[in-house]
């Protein structure tokens, strides 16, 4: 099965993904409702490393032992598949709205959320180390489905 084997990014895979760990949001959110200030206000909570697609599938290759690889495939692949697939649904071949190239500019922005309103309303900080919390996830993954 080619899904067990070869894992695709988009690119070199250096998008950098926004994890945070549930328990930084349970901490946060209880922060936010025992604290005045925080009424009505909107926090982003996310950690302050940068994990990338590639690091994050790298991680998950390394801890269940899968026999796989990372390959990055480059962008105007992706751009072309996409664009003909709005062809071909514009022509009524397919169903409109599955994907566009529109989502795939979107899903690799550089977007960075800004943390310091939660840190300095909430005296929030990420406490918990998000390669131990990556680690644990894919364990408890591979333990379950392989």
């Amino acid at each position: 099965n080619l899904g067990d084997k070869l894992f695709l990014t988009i690119g070199k895979g250096d998008v950098v993904l926004p994890f945070t760990s549930v328990e930084h949001v349970v901490d946060a959110m209880h922060r936010a409702v025992t604290n005045d200030v925080a009424a009505g206000r909107i926090y982003n909570i996310v950690d302050d490393v940068e994990v990338t697609a590639r690091r994050y599938l790298e991680k998950f290759i390394e801890v269940t032992g899968r026999d796989a690889r990372v390959v990055g495939l480059p962008y105007f692949i992706p751009y072309l598949a996409f664009g003909t697939y709005e062809l071909v649904s514009a022509a009524g071949i397919l169903p409109k709205g599955i994907t566009s190239r529109d989502q795939l500019k979107w899903k690799q922005a550089r977007v960075r959320y800004d943390t310091a309103r939660a840190k300095n309303d909430l005296d929030w900080q990420p406490f918990v180390d998000i390669e131990s919390t990556m680690e644990a996830t894919f364990k408890a993954h591979a333990d379950k489905y392989y």
